[in-house]
Parts: structure tokens; sequence; C-alpha cells
């Protein structure tokens, strides 16, 4: 045998070894020990439950802070409704005194609208008495005319009354009357001035009403 012939012979022997070590390392690559398989399983199972954990802790802990924040909110809305029920009852009171100081200046400003001193009386000063009343008055009527503008800045206005059919949510009768050219249950006079706060009742209108039989 020659050497080119023995040579070839070792370079074939070679390569035939090398290409098996190449499948076997493949099938080796491809065929995973079953232990570290499993137990890279359980560590994966272990991780994700942990993980798992961890967010329903962290949803828990949200869902407990949201309730607790509505909860806040809902005992603030209750003290903040509470506050403003107080604080407009409050007004209304205010308002009821404004009312009745109307009313004195009202009522003032009626009695002085008629009157007329006596000629045999007050012959000399009937005149300037006349003049005084008048400026009373008008002095009067300013007032009513600033205390109805102040009533209206708070939303408080007039229950309309003569004419319009009685109402027992918003009137009182005090008086009645038979006027036959009137339909039944129309007010015929108003005799105390009603008012609305926000268009509910503040004071009830105490009027006459007519009545038929």
């Amino acid at each position: 045998m020659s050497a080119e012939t023995e040579k070839k012979q070792l370079l074939e022997q070679f390569q035939s070894y090398l290409e098996q070590s190449r499948v076997e390392t493949v099938i080796a690559n491809e065929q995973p020990d079953l232990n570290t398989l499993l137990t890279e399983m359980v560590e994966l199972k272990t991780e994700v439950k942990t993980e798992a954990r961890q967010f329903k802790n962290t949803l828990d802990l949200l869902s407990s802070a949201l309730e607790t924040v509505q909860q806040d909110n809902k005992t603030l809305s209750e003290k903040m409704l509470e506050a403003q029920q107080q604080q407009d009852e409050m007004k209304r009171a205010m308002l009821l005194e404004f009312i009745e100081i109307y009313d004195r200046l009202s009522a003032g400003a009626t009695l002085f609208q008629d009157y007329r001193p006596v000629k045999t009386l007050f012959k000399r000063s009937r005149n300037k008495d006349i003049k005084v009343i008048k400026q009373f008055q008008q002095g009067q009527n300013m007032s009513l005319k600033r205390f109805q503008q102040l009533l209206q800045s708070y939303q408080v206005r007039v229950i309309d009354c003569v004419g319009q059919s009685f109402d027992p949510k918003r009137m009182k009768v005090v008086e009645t009357a038979t006027v036959n050219k009137v339909e039944n249950a129309v007010v015929l006079e108003e005799l105390l001035t009603g008012f609305l706060y926000k268009d509910k009742v503040l004071r009830l209108a105490e009027v006459k009403v007519n009545k038929i039989y």
C-alpha cells in the first residue's frame, strides 16, 4: 500500500468520525434531560403563581383604596348637603325677617296713601302736612322698592294671587265672599302677600276667596 493511499484512508476515517460526532451532538441537543425539563417547568409554575399572587394583592390593594375613596366622597357629599341645607334654612329665616320689615313698610305706605288732614282742624297747616305726607310716602316707596330688589337678588318673588284660582299649596283662605260674576274659588283679594324662595313657598299668601253656595 502506497503512502498516498494510506493517507487517503486516514482522511476518510477522520471525516467519518466527525460526521458521527455531529449527529450524536444534535441528537443529544434535541433530546434534553427529562429531569432538567421537569425542574424548569416547576420553577416556571412557581414563578407564575408568585406573580399571580402579587397581582392579586395589588388588585386587592387598589380595590380597598377605591372603596375608601368612594366612602370618603360619599361622606363628603353628605356633609356638603347637610351644610347646604343648614345654610338654606338660615337664609330662609333671614329672608322671613326681611319680609316682616317689608310688611311694616308696606303697611305704613298704605296707611298714608289715603290719609288726608281734616280741613277744619288742620286748616292752616293742611298744605304743609300734605307735602310732608307725600315726602314720607316717597321715602316709604323708595324703601319698599329697595327691599323688593333685595328680595329678588335672593331669588324671592311675590306669589300672584288676585284673579287666580285658589292654590292650597301657596295660599291660605282667611276670608270668603260671594261675587256672582266671579267663578267659584277665585281669589278676590290679597290680605297678606305670599312669597316664593327658589320656587318653594317661603310664606303662604293670605287671601279672600270667592265662594258661591
